[in-house]
């Protein structure tokens, strides 16, 4: 269980969590699942953003949709957990998040999975864990990409994210919220200064990623 903790007199712009993310995707087998359980929340603000990849990867193209079939992403924790980011965790003073040079470590999962349980394929994409992409005319797997790599990756964050697959969850004092790591991303807004937020976090073991 990790405590997900901001307190009121914190006025950093960084919150843990304030990205676009999906749990621990940088690992072999990624959590199936995540649950929050709100001990401390605003009352204004702090909300947690959910945008579905099952819903995102139905709305692909499909060319694009047939393109991204060979296409894997290169997973790392480096602009998060890596030495260069204690800083930026040690502002909040609540936490105690370690960084190491573990962090470097890339791995590849497929762009498109399908869901063990379900079936449904979704898009297993981050902005803030995906640092390149292999495949035919795409890239070969490495930071320093091409320009149109640079551009598949902003774009694949951007319409990943649309509202149009989102939802959005007000939290009140103990709310329990569960969801599937494997088809969603999600991201904990920072817009409560002032204010205290203290969220209890566990995940679910999962598998690894596959077509």
């Amino acid at each position: 269980m990790i405590k997900v903790v901001k307190e009121a007199n914190e006025t950093e712009a960084f919150n843990f969590g304030g990205v676009w993310h999906s749990d621990f995707s940088f690992l072999d087998a990624p959590p199936a699942f995540t649950v929050l359980h709100a001990l401390d929340v605003p009352d204004v603000g702090g909300d947690t953003v959910w945008a579905s990849m099952t819903a995102a990867h139905d709305q692909l193209p499909a060319d694009m949709r047939e393109q991204f079939e060979e296409v894997t992403c290169v997973h790392s924790a480096s602009a998060s957990y890596s030495p260069a980011q204690q800083e930026l965790h040690s502002g909040l003073s609540g936490m105690d998040i370690r960084t190491s040079e573990s962090a470097e470590e890339t791995r590849e999962h497929p762009l498109l999975c399908t869901h063990p349980e379900t079936g449904k394929r979704s898009l297993f994409f981050n902005g803030t864990y995906v640092r390149a992409l292999r495949g035919p005319g795409v890239g070969d797997g490495t930071e320093a990409g091409s320009r149109e790599e640079s551009h598949l990756l902003k774009w694949l964050h951007e319409f990943t994210t649309h509202v149009r697959f989102t939802m959005r969850h007000r939290w009140s004092d103990g709310d329990v919220v569960l969801w599937d790591n494997r088809s969603t991303q999600h991201v904990a807004l920072n817009d409560y200064a002032g204010q205290r937020r203290e969220l209890h976090r566990t995940t679910v073991a999962g598998s690894e990623p596959a077509t």
